[in-house]
């Protein structure tokens, strides 16, 4: 998937800039619903402390082998 470039939305209608804002606005919702965010604006705290998480797993597993 590629990502429009803003320089781009000048030329688009506002239907497509819409449409776009309301596909993003639904996978940032899909995102912080995985999560278990209370809001979306927790998302990327939320995600950086699964990030966190997820490293230290592996060198806690990788200690043990």
């Amino acid at each position: 998937m590629t990502y429009p470039n803003p320089r781009d939305l000048e030329e688009t209608s506002s239907g497509d800039v819409r449409a776009e804002l309301e596909r993003l606005l639904d996978r940032e919702r899909q995102m912080a619903e995985l999560l278990g965010s209370k809001s979306p604006d927790r998302l990327l705290h939320d995600l950086r402390n699964l990030l966190n998480e997820v490293q230290l797993l592996r060198i806690v597993s990788q200690d043990k082998m």
